[in-house]
């Protein structure tokens, strides 16, 4: 997608087109080893087949450069360099010198792929790297590449301006991010995983309209807040964490409001910090239409910095009615919730949830009846302080349906599907 080989035809997005050319690709046997997400059976690694990888490393030999440094050997950048399009870096040592990098002028991809190797003296060359970077759409920065600090980072990576593809993933010592990076105006997918000490967004990430995936999993502990302009990116099709700010506490942070208008989201989404005292806000985040999610997480642990006498006053039983999700949801947990009862009207006209979690509800005393969901396959209920007991209603059957049972020889069957419990 970063490089323009999709394009969105007969109305289809460019996800779906993608999915549909590696689904023939796999067809044809190009790729095998398959690992799959238990949630959606979507793939999540594979090895393309040896003769297949042979023939396309013979056919893009000039095109794809792979630079390794590693104690038997350094990188060499000369001439033959100057044809390349893809880059790739293995750096498994400190760098001893800097590699001649005018010759990267044409390069389109630039991936490191050291691991978890010290990869720190790479950023010493990188300043100098992003002038030359003018045609770049991918770059992934993956890993230790900064140490503590960004200001290389900072001071470089907006004049990247036909950038499509940005990974930062497992920089866990940052804890801002350059408010250059919203200079970025083609970005699509912004990859923030496990960048797990960052406390806020840049302020300015409203600017990024054309962003599709902000992946910013592993983010919930850290993450006071999501800047206000997140409501403008109406092409997210991604968006891992959701802070939610009371609206009468922070200007400048987003409310459960501001999700309204993005409508296109799919996959997974966790909505943390729900200390909201007004309803209304909830209702407008209009999740029910959110067709594409099938997994939401509700999290009602109390935000960082939140006054006592704010949360007191909050309702979490009609926040949690007000929050209801797309019907279509398949993995549904709900931590810290704060009333006795769980009972929204939502939760028993989902059509096909297969996991539901139940965790760390305290003043939680009766269980909603979860028996009534023929599709579950996976059950959790943990650290429940008050619930003394589990009765018929837990299993979906009523009173009135056990007495007429009594008199005859038929039977129900709670929890049809249930494989782990």
């Amino acid at each position: 997608m970063a490089q323009d080989y999709l394009k969105a035809v007969r109305g289809e997005e460019m996800e779906i087109e993608g999915v549909e050319y590696f689904d023939e690709l796999m067809m044809r046997s190009f790729f095998q080893d398959f690992k799959r997400v238990e949630l959606d059976n979507g793939i999540l690694e594979f090895k393309m087949h040896d003769i297949v990888h042979n023939f396309l490393q013979l056919l893009t030999k000039t095109e794809c450069l792979v630079l390794v440094n590693d104690g038997f050997q350094e990188f060499r950048v000369d001439s033959s360099c100057e044809k390349a399009h893809h880059v790739t870096l293995i750096c498994k040592e400190l760098v001893p010198t800097d590699p001649d990098i005018c010759y990267f002028k044409k390069v389109r991809s630039l991936l490191n792929d050291s691991g978890n190797h010290d990869t720190s003296s790479v950023s010493i060359f990188l300043p100098e790297l992003f002038d030359q970077l003018t045609c770049i759409r991918t770059l992934n920065l993956s890993g230790s590449l900064f140490g503590n600090s960004v200001d290389e980072l900072r001071n470089q990576i907006g004049k990247l301006v036909h950038l499509r593809y940005l990974n930062l993933k497992h920089n866990r010592k940052w804890k801002e991010l350059p408010e250059s990076v919203c200079e970025l105006c083609n970005l699509q997918t912004l990859n923030l995983t496990w960048c797990d000490s960052l406390k806020e967004l840049p302020c300015g990430i409203g600017k990024l309209v054309n962003l599709r995936h902000l992946d910013n999993e592993r983010m919930d502990l850290s993450l006071m807040a999501v800047p206000k302009g997140i409501g403008r990116l109406t092409n997210l099709r991604t968006l891992r964490v959701f802070v939610a700010v009371d609206g009468g506490t922070n200007n400048e942070a987003s409310t459960l409001e501001d999700l309204q208008n993005i409508m296109h989201l799919r996959g997974h989404l966790k909505v943390s910090g729900l200390a909201v005292r007004d309803v209304t806000e909830a209702e407008r985040a209009e999740l029910q239409n959110k067709k594409g999610l099938r997994s939401l997480i509700l999290d009602f642990t109390i935000s960082k910095g939140l006054m006592p006498e704010t949360w007191m006053r909050r309702d979490d039983g009609r926040l949690l009615k007000a929050l209801q999700p797309p019907p279509c949801l398949e993995k549904l947990e709900i931590w810290c919730y704060n009333s006795t009862i769980i009972f929204p009207n939502w939760m028993m006209v989902l059509t096909k949830p297969r996991h539901v979690s139940l965790c760390l509800c305290f003043h939680l005393n009766l269980l909603p009846p979860l028996g009534k969901l023929s599709s579950l396959e996976s059950l959790y209920i943990g650290k429940m302080r008050r619930v003394e007991k589990v009765g018929v209603e837990f299993l979906g059957v009523e009173r009135e349906e056990i007495s007429a049972l009594s008199s005859s020889s038929s039977s129900i069957i709670a929890f049809p599907s249930l494989k782990h419990l």
